[in-house]
């Protein structure tokens, strides 16, 4: 157990996990791994919260959607609405959705959700109705993400949020 005293051991906490991050600003797998997870999870609990119950494809369809929404005005030349980052944050959250629904569902047949009740539904994986959460959903995708990168990762504000993110 004396040996052990010798030993400074760093106390692993989410500030700690910060610094190290914030002292590594050029990691490019690091950061969409933790962009993934932040997407991932929170879709994984939404979910558990609204249903009571999810699966890991979720997780999955989360975290591409979070890497994909962020990647909206990261990657713009010239700064776009936060209203247009929404409407595609919606479209990519839908499609990414419908794909998860047709292997998840369809092929594999593990019957995780069906829309095929509700109104407006496509093969009962997608419907009107959640894609306008995902509208709204995805103005929290692009705050969280735009949060991130710049308080984390030292980013500067994209092109996009010059405005601040504001919906006006």
């Amino acid at each position: 157990m004396d040996e052990y005293k010798n030993h400074q051991y760093q106390r692993i906490s989410l500030r700690n996990f910060l610094r190290w991050i914030q002292m590594k600003r050029n990691l490019t797998i690091e950061k969409y791994i933790i962009l993934f997870l932040v997407g991932g999870l929170s879709y994984y609990n939404i979910e558990l919260l609204y249903r009571g119950n999810s699966h890991i494809s979720m997780l999955i369809c989360g975290g591409l959607s979070m890497i994909l929404i962020g990647g909206i005005d990261q990657f713009s030349h010239k700064p776009i609405s936060i209203w247009k980052q929404m409407i595609v944050g919606s479209i990519i959250i839908t499609t990414l959705e419908f794909i998860t629904g047709v292997i998840v569902n369809l092929w594999l047949k593990l019957n995780i959700w069906d829309y095929s009740s509700a109104p407006f539904n496509l093969l009962g994986q997608i419907c009107l109705h959640f894609s306008i959460y995902w509208f709204f959903l995805s103005y929290l995708c692009i705050i969280v993400d735009n949060w991130i990168r710049e308080k984390v990762f030292g980013e500067p504000k994209p092109g996009g949020s010059q405005n601040g993110n504001k919906l006006v």
